[in-house]
């Protein structure tokens, strides 16, 4: 068999991997803070004895668009938006501390602040906990006041302030897990985080453009199966015709 099937196999493989990028996104149009992945398919020639004429597909680079979603007012007041740029401290669930855009904090049944998706939030010295309260403020810096139960309305109680970061956009990656990391030796901006509360940034994933690219790779992993096709078709007419000259 003509050795150029290798070649649309390697294209239909890639593809396929590019189009369950582009699922992930749509998959998570709705997801706060959620950043859309971007995928690159390229050509790399294969080296070795004899003339170097034939190109295989590789997905060569998967990368994060880290331009801010559009934010929109929920008026609760565990919904937190950050400014561009920052990311809030979480850790997942083995443990790991990761950054993450997510906004939609709620508190669990042990007082833990957690976003949408269960990660823990982080403070100052650790995961925020929070008491039974009659009303919790987050204020613009992060910092997190309680009013205790039976307490006046102006008796406020200082918790905890959210630990963010403010790294380089090439100094952040995300993990496969799903949520971010940053690099080693990273160098984090003394820059100010301001908060939202009572706002919640969506995610950036665009769903027509997302849903185009789909209907592209389809074409493409298409075009790649029917050189596949094409490939066992050459070969079989071979074997007749030697079949024929025997």
């Amino acid at each position: 068999m003509d050795h150029y099937i290798y070649v649309g196999m390697s294209g239909a493989t890639e593809t396929h991997r590019a189009q369950q990028i582009k699922m992930n996104n749509l998959a998570n149009a709705n997801t706060p803070g959620f950043r859309a992945d971007f995928s690159e398919i390229v050509g790399r020639k294969l080296e070795g004895g004899g003339f170097d004429s034939r190109s295989f597909a590789i997905l060569d680079r998967v990368s994060s668009n880290l331009q801010v979603g559009s934010i929109r007012a929920t008026g609760l007041d565990l919904d937190v938006a950050l400014s561009d740029g920052a990311w809030f401290a979480v850790t997942n669930t083995n443990g790991e501390l990761r950054y993450s855009r997510r906004g939609d904090f709620t508190v669990d049944i042990d007082g833990f602040l957690r976003d949408g998706a269960g990660n823990q939030i982080m403070g100052s010295g650790g995961p925020i906990n929070i008491p039974p309260s009659q009303k919790i403020d987050i204020g613009g810096d992060g910092t997190i006041s309680i009013i205790p139960f039976g307490s006046n309305p102006d008796e406020k109680v200082v918790l905890d302030q959210i630990k963010t970061i403010v790294p380089k956009p090439e100094d952040i990656f995300k993990a496969a897990d799903g949520l971010f990391a940053l690099k080693p030796d990273s160098v984090l901006q003394d820059t100010p985080v301001m908060m939202r509360s009572g706002y919640l940034e969506e995610s950036n994933v665009n769903p027509i453009l997302a849903l185009f690219d789909m209907l592209q790779l389809a074409n493409h992993h298409e075009l790649n199966l029917r050189m596949i096709e094409m490939a066992k078709q050459n070969d079989e007419v071979s074997s007749q015709l030697l079949r024929v000259g025997a």
